[in-house]
């Protein structure tokens, strides 16, 4: 990331940075060094038995083992899911810098308010703290033991269970730290005084990076989420709970509330925006009444001029007027607003389409 960035770069960054290689490649040595597939190799070195490897990393994961290809299955969503949770730290951070300067033209202070805003989305210590934290509560635990002991107890089988942990906690951590440090940082955005374009600069006013950005959060929201369906529904044979599609469409809801909370500040402003506009428009109108009309029979050039400028500037209004009708209240377009409904309703389909296959299954 280059020093003309957001502050730093994100503490994922920081770690995988010291591998002196392209973060793209970093995530995915490490995720398969230290995620379901280094399992099973360790498994495998000290087995020489794959199938046997697949179910001591199963049992690791999932507290028990299931059928062979059950088995790969849920170790692939797992390492999809590790993948997932790397990839998406950058890409977050990606997409909050690449528009940082159309932020910043937004804010009366320039770069030190965005600083001031978004800083905090790379700041090292509350991820690694979080992570620290979960560490501790999930080691407490007596599932934890459980699963080391199936999993072996010699000194690598140890490392590698303390390394990937480690590893899977900081990756949560710091991916829910940028997701919801960014969304707070649009939200206090949106409670700062903004200076909003004219409709005649840009017809969004300015603020069309804004809902770019919330889209790309919403994204990584929803892929995050239909992968998490996606495991218990490839891996159970029976159909869910009733329960369960409840919790799943309440995440849903929950994205696109999340998707909107910020936007709500932005909405504020730019209505009060267009307020302050047909406010501007009624003083020109009543300028505009002011104008002394002239008899039938002009007598003088002076007379004739204020009529003509008298009809100008109520045609000017009328011009105005429309533009002033145009101007959006929401930094929303349809556009984002059927992508983000394509997100939402596929989260449906999924668990729509597994009822019906698992219930004609089971007939």
């Amino acid at each position: 990331m280059s020093q003309d960035g957001v502050e730093n770069i994100s503490v994922f960054e920081k770690i995988l940075s010291t591998a002196n290689s392209t973060y793209l490649l970093s995530i995915i040595v490490g995720g398969l060094i230290l995620g379901p597939i280094g399992a099973v190799i360790i498994s495998y070195i000290f087995t020489t038995d794959i199938t046997a490897a697949i179910e001591n990393a199963t049992v690791l994961y999932f507290t028990e083992t299931m059928n062979y290809w059950k088995n790969v299955l849920g170790l692939f969503f797992l390492q999809l899911i590790m993948f997932y949770l790397l990839f998406m730290i950058k890409y977050m951070y990606g997409k909050l810098d690449h528009i940082k300067y159309k932020l910043i033209e937004l804010l009366p202070g320039g770069d030190a308010e965005f600083k001031d805003i978004f800083s905090i989305v790379t700041k090292p210590a509350p991820p690694l703290i979080m992570a620290g934290v979960f560490m501790v509560l999930y080691g407490v635990q007596a599932i934890p033991e459980e699963n080391f002991l199936a999993f072996g107890i010699n000194r690598f089988s140890i490392v590698f269970l303390f390394s990937s942990y480690a590893f899977w906690f900081v990756a949560f951590t710091a991916f829910f730290w940028v997701y919801a440090s960014s969304i707070r940082g649009l939200y206090v955005m949106g409670k700062r005084q903004l200076n909003l374009r004219t409709y005649a600069e840009d017809k969004m006013l300015g603020v069309k990076p804004i809902s770019s950005l919330s889209l790309s959060f919403a994204f990584t929201y929803f892929t995050g989420l239909g992968l998490l369906i996606l495991l218990p529904i490839a891996l159970s044979e029976s159909a869910p709970s009733f329960s369960y599609y409840f919790v799943v469409v309440v995440v849903t809801l929950l994205g696109l509330i999340i998707f909107f909370l910020p936007l709500y500040s932005f909405h504020l402003q730019m209505r009060t925006h267009k307020e302050a506009e047909k406010g501007k428009l009624r003083r020109m109108l009543l300028d505009a009444s002011n104008i002394e009309e002239i008899s039938d029979s002009p007598e003088s050039i002076v007379e004739v001029k204020r009529s003509i400028d008298r009809l100008s500037k109520i045609i000017q209004t009328e011009i105005i007027q429309e533009d002033i009708e145009k101007i959006p209240v929401w930094p929303i377009n349809l556009s984002i607003l059927g992508r983000l409904a394509a997100m939402a309703v596929s989260i449906i389909t999924i668990i729509l389409a597994n009822y019906i296959m698992k219930r004609i299954i089971h007939l």
